[in-house]
């Protein structure tokens, strides 16, 4: 028997659905009544699809299209009168696939995008499920439904905004624009609650303005799920929902490091997608960068000085400073309500250093403090590495050292005469001896793992 190229694909197929239907089919010729129709399922189904995709495919004795591709539906839309609205469309036949549904319209088969299945195809198995089934590929003769004047706007912002990206909309004595929904404006107010921030969030459609806290009734008005989530987890990045005595929720910020945040960057998060408004209060929580203290660093003796100045912060809120960043935290809470951000390479430097060197508190309180000058090398690399402008001075003579240090490690010397002197034998290394030992000592160290491994599983 000889098979064209076209048909071979679809003869491997037919091969694998009878091998999975019949676990005893062996590929030897068998004349059998029971092969001759074979259930399919929904993977099976589109995999046959997918086989004839661009070709004709008898079905029930009717030949079809295969198509990778949307078709072209309408929807009508009539007014009623005291019914309300009748929404109709063309019937169509829902083909349950295993990844992907597909639409019968007159003698073609679709396997329509992503998109056009996520946004149409409910909607279509919805007006199917008002009628009465007439067929096993949920055919419906028929194919209507009547909607109430009050869920105009809620059917055509959740509904019919979606289905016209795809489909037509034909209108019949009704002007339905008149019941689209207005873009949501969304309003953030910000006050000062008790010495807490707190903030409420509004979506605001047209006259009718609702608090983005409360939960809606999806069925009976529209909103914009999507403007108002964005906002609306902006808003949960920073602040916690308490309730007062009376019950009723609200935002508020409680922690001093989500305020910081939110301060830095979530009002302009929040900017960009809604209208702020803020209290004239809140002025008095601002983000400033911290004053960038000056360093001097000098040679005196034997001794290296180093001195710390600050035209803004005191010696007492320069030692807290520090001591927040050694704590890696972003900021400091000046006593006036500001925050400093510290992400200063000055700020960096002196930390790294008075830490490093123990400075004690009051050298950093009195402003200035000296090391033993053997620490030079230690505190340029530590000035190399955060150091950004010239606001730390390093004078002549300590940059003398640092060349001196330098000059070190590029001389060549060679071992005096009188100390080249000639190990005996028992001086030079035993190579066995101490491959020996690395073995003892690793095998004691194998063992007192074992043991401890074995005390605590008992």
């Amino acid at each position: 028997m000889v098979f064209t190229e076209e048909s071979l694909p679809r003869l491997d197929f037919i091969m694998e659905l009878v091998k999975a239907t019949f676990s005893n089919f062996e590929n030897e010729i068998t004349i059998s009544n029971k092969y001759r129709s074979l259930a399919v399922n929904p993977f099976f189904l589109e995999r046959i699809f997918n086989v004839y995709m661009g070709n004709e495919i008898m079905i029930d004795n009717v030949k079809y299209r295969i198509l990778e591709d949307n078709p072209n539906l309408c929807l009508m839309i009539k007014n009623e009168n005291d019914c309300g609205i009748s929404v109709a469309m063309k019937p169509v036949k829902i083909i349950n696939g295993d990844r992907h549904d597909f639409l019968m319209v007159e003698n073609e088969i679709y396997k329509c995008s992503e998109e056009f299945s996520k946004d149409v195809i409910p909607f279509i198995r919805a007006m199917n499920s008002m009628e009465e089934k007439k067929s096993k590929y949920l055919y419906y003769d028929r194919n209507f439904d009547f909607i109430n004047k009050e869920d105009y706007r809620a059917f055509c912002g959740n509904v019919l905004l979606r289905l016209k990206k795809h489909i037509g909309i034909v209108c019949e004595d009704i002007d339905i624009e008149e019941y689209m929904p207005t873009k949501a404006k969304i309003n953030v107010y910000i006050d000062n609650d008790e010495g807490k921030v707190s903030l409420k969030l509004q979506a605001i459609y047209g006259k009718d303005v609702y608090d983005v806290f409360e939960v809606h009734n999806e069925s009976r008005e529209y909103r914009d799920i999507t403007r108002e989530s964005n906002a609306l987890e902006v808003v949960q990045q920073y602040f916690d929902v308490v309730e007062d005595e009376e019950g009723s929720r609200k935002w508020q910020i409680n922690d001093e490091d989500k305020l910081f945040d939110f301060l830095d960057d979530g009002v302009a998060k929040l900017n960009d997608i809604a209208d702020v408004f803020m209290a004239d209060v809140l002025n008095s929580f601002r983000v400033i960068q911290v004053p960038k203290p000056s360093v001097g660093i000098s040679l005196v003796g034997n001794l290296i000085d180093i001195n710390i100045e600050s035209d803004k912060l005191n010696m007492e809120e320069m030692y807290e400073v520090l001591q927040a960043y050694r704590l890696r935290k972003k900021y400091y809470r000046m006593k006036n309500g500001d925050f400093l951000r510290i992400d200063d390479g000055n700020v960096a430097f002196l930390s790294e250093i008075t830490t490093g060197l123990m400075v004690q508190k009051q050298d950093i309180l009195n402003g200035d403090f000296k090391v033993k000058n053997y620490y030079a090398g230690y505190i340029n690399s530590t000035f190399k590495e955060f150091s950004t402008d010239d606001t730390i001075r390093r004078d002549s003579d300590f940059k003398k050292i640092i060349r001196d240090l330098k000059d070190v490690g590029e001389t060549d010397y060679s071992v005096p005469v009188e100390l080249n002197a000639k190990l005996r034998k028992y001086q030079k290394p035993d190579t066995d001896s101490c491959q020996y030992y690395q073995i003892l000592i690793l095998v004691e160290y194998w063992l007192m793992i074992w043991g401890l491994v074995k005390h605590f599983r008992l």
